[in-house]
């Protein structure tokens, strides 16, 4: 770095390099969308179990009681 980009620095207790910045943003990318990807299979899942016993009500002529 030049002497004018250290001044920018000069204050900063870490300088992180652009490389590794982004190495960072990525994993964090991967790592948020794993989590949202899981929370969205639960939520498929628990909507499809709804709508099989929704259907199994309706053939059956049964409603649920819901407290």
């Amino acid at each position: 770095m030049s002497e004018a980009d250290q001044e920018l620095y000069k204050n900063f207790p870490l300088t992180v390099s652009e490389r590794w910045q982004q190495e960072i943003a990525e994993t964090m990318f991967e790592v948020v969308n794993q989590e949202t990807d899981k929370l969205e299979m639960k939520r498929r899942q628990k909507q499809s179990e709804e709508s099989e016993e929704n259907c199994q009500y309706i053939t059956e002529g049964i409603r649920p009681v819901k407290n």
